[in-house]
């Protein structure tokens, strides 16, 4: 599905550039597009692989286990549902707390999956399922990776700059989630 709507966007975009710029132009942008996507590719490349490695030594001595283990409790009263399913939960938040998405993708489906389990309604999401995507989605991060390899990317002269923002903001995005959360399954 996601790939037919890309399609049509990109389709949209590429005959609204000709029409307005011209076939030549059109294409230069698009080259130009292409060209400036790989450098940046390249250039966010060295951030990633120190940041990953980082997280490699933080996941190896621990870190993400210990920081999970202090969740599980915060978990159960969140989401008291998820019995099974709390510890998966715990590395997904921690993972991601972390500045590793990729690393808690795989834990955040296995929630899922346990949490479908205990599902008694197989076609409707529980509501605690909902409130765990909701809080995830909400996406508390104390190490934003990404966008300090982006600042650095372009030449930022303080790249590290947006750590306490986006701490501020990601906890208060967090914080309302929790509160409507616990609000609406405390009415279910």
């Amino acid at each position: 599905m996601m790939g037919w709507i890309f399609s049509v966007l990109f389709c949209i975009g590429t005959l609204y550039a000709t029409f307005t710029l011209g076939g030549d132009a059109a294409l230069s942008a698009m080259l130009l597009g292409a060209s400036e996507s790989v450098l940046l590719c390249i250039k966010l490349l060295g951030t990633y692989m120190l940041f990953m490695g980082l997280m490699s030594v933080a996941k190896e001595a621990g870190l993400l286990i210990a920081l999970s283990r202090r969740l599980k409790r915060v978990i159960s009263w969140l989401l008291p549902e998820a019995k099974q399913a709390t510890g998966a939960i715990a590395l997904n938040f921690a993972a991601n707390m972390l500045g590793m998405g990729n690393a808690a993708t795989p834990f955040g489906l296995e929630a899922m999956r346990l949490m479908q389990l205990e599902n008694k309604n197989k076609t409707t999401a529980t509501g605690t399922m909902c409130a765990f995507l909701a809080i995830n989605a909400s996406a508390l991060e104390i190490i934003p990776t990404t966008m300090i390899g982006l600042r650095a990317a372009y030449g930022s002269a303080s790249p590290a700059a947006i750590v306490l923002p986006t701490l501020i903001s990601s906890g208060t995005a967090t914080f309302v989630t929790v509160l409507i959360c616990r609000r609406l399954l405390k009415k279910r």
